[in-house]
């Protein structure tokens, strides 16, 4: 088990890597970086970790390994959405999303929109 924090000491997430084989024997290091396949998208994350093995000599081992649902660092981004006043009997009100958010992995049509209801003062 693999547990992530925040600098701040938060904890992030946790990674179960049980099934993992052939399993470390004396891991050192662990980092998150680029995935070694050519074929992957560019911001595709591995884990690798670094085992000394059991004599800490010179002769050990990297591993590397996909842990899947790995939080992409490119999160969409969005040029905001302008307010939007409908009166009770005019037509219903179109928005083009698509317009509005971006993502560098992943085209319009793969992305879930989520539209949630500001409270207005009244």
């Amino acid at each position: 088990m693999i547990l992530e924090y925040s600098l701040d000491g938060d904890f992030v997430e946790e990674y179960d890597i049980d099934d993992f084989s052939p399993e470390p024997i004396s891991a050192q290091g662990l980092v998150f970086a680029p995935t070694s396949d050519p074929d992957d998208e560019p911001n595709a994350l591995s884990l690798y970790i670094a085992d000394a093995m059991e004599d800490n000599l010179p002769d050990g081992r990297v591993y590397e390994t996909r842990i899947v649902g790995l939080p992409s660092p490119n999160a969409p981004t969005t040029s905001g959405i302008a307010a939007l006043v409908v009166d009770e009997d005019e037509p219903n009100a179109v928005i083009d999303l698509f317009a509005a958010f971006d993502d560098v992995e992943y085209p319009d049509a793969a992305l879930a929109y989520t539209i949630e209801r500001t409270p207005m003062a009244i």
